[in-house]
Parts: structure tokens; C-alpha cells; sequence
């Protein structure tokens, strides 16, 4: 049946298919995200079953909103820029200790395997700075 729904060919529902870029800040699809990025490193999560006007109550998101917005795609755009950016240094958090880096690879050693830890590339001083408050206020 999943495949007839999909192709538009059961319960005369019309399907339209939309090409949503990822990591722009849509709550379906970053929910999405950290479901399968979860269960890829076998961590724990949470699923929900039940309705989803109950799960857009108890989150407060609409999971199903799709905005079509170009401020998304250029945030993401210059997300893309950050990432290429050479760093000024890298921030790392592990079991709510908050560490700086000069290098990927020494922050890398520090984070990577160790389940439940941040980190972030800083482009100046005061991104680093900032970087270090978020992080001591998320840990």
C-alpha cells in the first residue's frame, strides 16, 4: 500500500513531492535528523507514538510546517562559508568540561568516540567566546 499511496495511485490522495534542503531550521526535518543520527552512533532516543496534534502540544512545533523561505537557504549558505572558513580555533565540551583547540585534530582526539559532547569551530576571539557561554549554558 505505501508504494501505491506514494505513487499517488490509492484513496485518490494527490502526494506532491518538494525538495526540502536539510539543516535550514525545518522542525520535521531536523527531528528527523537527530532520530537517525541516533540511531547511527546506537545512542538512546526518544520516539513518539500517538497523534501528532499531541506531539505538536507536547513540543510545541509543527513538525509538518515546510517553509519555503530564502533566508533559510541563505543561512545555510553561510553556514557553508563558516565551514570552509580557516578557524581560529575549535571549542570542545565533554561531560560538561569546556576545552579550546588550536587544531581539528586535537580537538577531534578529544571529542570523537566519547558519546554526548559538542564542539564547534570559532572564526575569531569573539566567536570563541561565545562559543564557551552557550556551551557552559547548555552543559
Amino acid at each position: 500500500m505505501a508504494v501505491e499511496l506514494a505513487r499517488g495511485e490509492e484513496h485518490s490522495q494527490k502526494i506532491e513531492w518538494k525538495l526540502i534542503g536539510g539543516h535550514i531550521g525545518i522542525a520535521g526535518n531536523e527531528r528527523a535528523d537527530v532520530i537517525a543520527t541516533s540511531f547511527a552512533e546506537n545512542h538512546p532516543t526518544e520516539l513518539f507514538s500517538g497523534k501528532l496534534a499531541d506531539y505538536a502540544a507536547k513540543h510545541k512545533i509543527d513538525i509538518l510546517k515546510i517553509v519555503d523561505d530564502a533566508t533559510l537557504v541563505k543561512e545555510k549558505s553561510k553556514s557553508r562559508s563558516h565551514s570552509r572558513a580557516k578557524a581560529y580555533s575549535y571549542v570542545s565540551m565533554v561531560k560538561g568540561v569546556v576545552k579550546t583547540h588550536a587544531t581539528w585534530d586535537e580537538c577531534a582526539r578529544r571529542v570523537l568516540g566519547t558519546p554526548g559532547t559538542r564542539f564547534k569551530k570559532a572564526l575569531s576571539a569573539e566567536d570563541e567566546k561565545k562559543i564557551i557561554r552557550r556551551f557552559e549554558i547548555e552543559s
